[in-house]
């Protein structure tokens, strides 16, 4: 099932095709207070 929901990722950057995303982007891991790795 992780397989299936990992195939339906988009690795673009948001654009006006995607307003619910306007404001997030690449840099999003950034922003949170988690340790990434």
């Amino acid at each position: 099932m992780a397989w299936e929901w990992a195939q339906r990722c988009v690795y673009e950057h948001p654009d006006d095709d995607w307003p619910e995303y306007e404001d997030y982007g690449q840099n999003l891991a950034f922003a949170t207070l988690r340790d990434p790795v």
